[in-house]
């Protein structure tokens, strides 16, 4: 029981440090608005993922860019153009499929400088012939020229 208290308070710990990374960084916008950094990109190509497979997610469209800290492609990545804590947000819906199970799992996961950073969000228990998501956001530290990548998890039976 006192091992569990003590993981529970250390989660609480880091989600309050998150928290205030995200007040300092949002305050830090509103002082100087032309250094906000802002990126927002989305896909509407269809992507086959392979079962039990994390997948680079490549958000092909730009929407806005204010420093053009995105590369495009097989190589999708948001690299910080100056060093500071950053939003990483991201959402993806799957098409329905009839061969989801229970107990099926898609989940996004932040990739940083290629190594997996956290998962932000899985998505258990789909329904056949239902659309599935997932999707999530998380503060994240970044020195100039560091890079995330979004990597996406199908672990159904499903393509």
């Amino acid at each position: 029981m006192m091992e569990e208290t003590d993981r529970l308070w250390k989660e609480i710990n880091r989600l309050s440090n998150q928290t205030s990374d995200i007040r300092r960084a949002t305050l830090r916008a509103k002082e100087n608005p032309d250094r906000t950094i802002f990126a927002d990109y989305n896909s509407n190509a269809q992507n086959a993922l392979a079962t039990a497979d994390w997948r680079l997610f490549n958000f092909e469209d730009k929407i806005r860019d204010t420093h053009n800290a995105v590369t495009i492609g097989a190589a999708w990545k948001f690299t910080a153009p100056v060093t500071s804590v950053y939003i990483a947000a991201a959402a993806i819906l799957f098409a329905a499929s009839a061969n989801w199970a229970i107990g099926d799992t898609l989940a996004l996961g932040i990739y940083k400088n290629g190594v997996l950073y956290r998962r932000i969000y899985s998505s258990k228990n789909i329904n056949a012939d239902t659309e599935g998501w997932c999707g999530g956001a998380l503060p994240i530290y970044l020195l100039t020229n560091e890079y995330i990548s979004f990597y996406v998890y199908n672990g159904s039976g499903e393509t």
